[in-house]
C-alpha cells in the first residue's frame, strides 16, 4: 500500500515493514503486477510519473532490504498533473496510467523498454470536471502489444487490445483498431436506468469463445452492475451494499470519494466474487458456471470499527486473498486482507466449505 510519498510492504508474519522511497511527491495510485512481487505507483508533480518497483526478497537478503526501482515513466510535458489510476495488462508488459488533466488522458507504456520512454498511446478519455474518471481496468483476454506503432505510417501489425475507464456516471470501452492501431472509445449505455457513479470494475472470466465479454462494476450507491461489452450496455443490477459515504462533485471536486463498492476481487478458481463496501461489509458471491453472471450471496463478514461500538463502520477500500497450504488439510486455507479508509488492515482466515451444489466456497 502507499502513504504520502512511500510505497509500503508489510509482512504480517514478522510484523516488519519495507519501503519504496523513490517518489518525490504524494502517491495517488497503485497497481499490482501479475507476478505478485512487482508494483507500480503513480504520483503528483510538475511532471507526474509512475514508478515500477519490486518487493521481491530472497531468504539470504536482509529483512529490511529496500524495494528496488525497475522503471520510471513520466508525463514529460507536465500536462496531466497526477497519475490517479494504474493497471497492468495480463502479460505485465504494458502499464495503463490515468491522468488528472481536464481531458482525463490515458497513456499506455511499455515500461520495460529502457530506450524509448514515449507512451505507446495517449488517449483523451473524457472531457469533464476533475475528477470524472476514477479507475481503469484492462481486459485480461485481449492482447495489448508492447510495441510502438511504426513511425513510417504503415499499418500497426500488433493485435487489438481493450480496456475500460470508469467513474462519474459512465463506463467507457476502449479498443484498438487492428488496421490503423488507433484507440477508439465508446460509452456504455445505462439502458433505461438512471446513471450512476462506478467506483470499481473487473472483467468477468466469461467461459466460451462465442460469449460476449462482460464487466462487473461496483456502483456509488452500493449495487453491482453487469455490462455486456458486445452490446455495450447495462444488462443487470444487483442490490449488494448500503448507500453510504460521500463523493466528489462539481461544487466540491476535492472531496474524497468514500461512496459505494470500492473493492472487487475475483476468485477465479472458485468461480466466486468478493465485494467490499463503505458499509464495512465483505460479501462473497457465487458466479454462474460460465462466469458471466452472479447467482447470489454465499457469505458475509461485517467488520467492526476499531473506534468501538456506535462508531461508523470501516470504509473498505481494498481486498486481497492469499492461499496458503496448511498441514493435514485437503483444501488450502486462505487469508483475506481488507484495507480500510482509516489505514486499518483487517485479516480474516478463509476456509473451504462444501455447498449444496457440490462447489467449494470460500468464506
Amino acid at each position: 500500500y502507499y502513504v504520502a510519498a512511500l510505497g509500503v510492504v508489510y509482512d504480517r508474519t514478522t510484523h516488519r515493514q519495507r519501503f519504496f522511497a523513490g517518489h518525490d511527491d504524494d502517491v495517488r495510485s497503485i497497481a499490482q503486477h501479475p507476478d505478485g512481487y512487482t508494483f507500480a505507483t503513480g504520483q503528483d508533480g510538475a511532471k507526474p510519473s509512475a514508478l515500477v518497483w519490486s518487493c521481491r526478497r530472497e531468504a539470504r537478503d536482509p529483512v529490511d532490504l529496500p524495494c528496488a526501482q525497475l522503471a520510471r515513466v513520466a508525463d514529460a510535458e507536465g500536462y496531466m498533473r497526477s497519475f490517479v489510476a494504474l493497471a497492468f495488462d495480463a502479460t505485465g508488459d504494458v502499464l495503463v496510467a490515468m491522468g488528472s488533466d481536464n481531458r482525463h488522458t490515458a497513456t499506455l507504456w511499455a515500461w520495460r523498454n529502457k530506450r524509448d520512454q514515449a507512451p505507446l498511446a495517449s488517449v483523451p478519455t473524457i472531457q469533464g470536471v476533475i475528477p470524472a474518471v476514477w479507475g481503469v481496468a484492462v481486459n485480461p483476454r485481449a492482447h495489448v502489444s508492447a510495441k510502438h506503432r511504426p513511425r513510417d505510417g504503415s499499418p500497426d501489425p500488433s493485435k487489438t487490445g481493450e480496456f475500460i475507464t470508469f467513474g462519474d456516471k459512465h463506463v467507457k470501452v476502449w479498443r484498438k483498431d487492428k488496421t490503423s492501431g488507433i484507440w477508439g472509445g465508446k460509452l456504455a449505455s445505462f439502458s433505461d436506468t438512471k446513471t450512476f457513479g462506478v467506483n470499481s470494475a473487473v472483467y468477468l472470466p466469461v467461459k466460451g469463445e462465442d460469449k460476449a465479454p462482460r464487466v462487473l462494476a461496483g456502483t456509488s450507491d452500493g449495487r453491482l452492475a453487469i455490462f455486456d461489452l458486445r452490446a455495450n450496455k447495462l444488462v443487470k443490477l444487483i442490490r449488494a451494499h448500503e448507500d453510504l459515504g460521500r463523493a466528489p462533485s462539481k461544487r466540491k471536486p476535492g472531496l474524497a470519494n468514500t461512496k459505494g463498492i470500492r473493492a472487487l476481487l475475483l476468485l477465479e478458481e472458485d468461480n466466486m466474487l468478493v465485494t467490499g463496501g463503505v458499509d464495512g461489509r465483505v460479501i462473497t458471491w457465487a458466479l454462474t458456471d460460465d462466469s458471466d453472471d452472479v447467482i447470489g450471496k454465499v457469505d458475509e463478514i461485517v467488520l467492526q470499527s476499531p473506534m468501538g461500538p456506535g462508531a461508523p463502520p470501516p470504509m473498505i477500500r481494498s481486498l486481497a486473498v492469499a492461499f496458503e497450504p496448511e498441514p493435514d488439510v485437503e483444501e488450502p486455507a486462505s487469508e483475506m486482507s481488507t484495507g480500510t479508509k482509516n489505514g486499518t488492515d483487517v485479516t480474516a482466515k478463509v476456509g473451504a466449505a462444501e455447498e449444496g451444489n457440490g462447489k467449494k466456497a470460500r468464506t
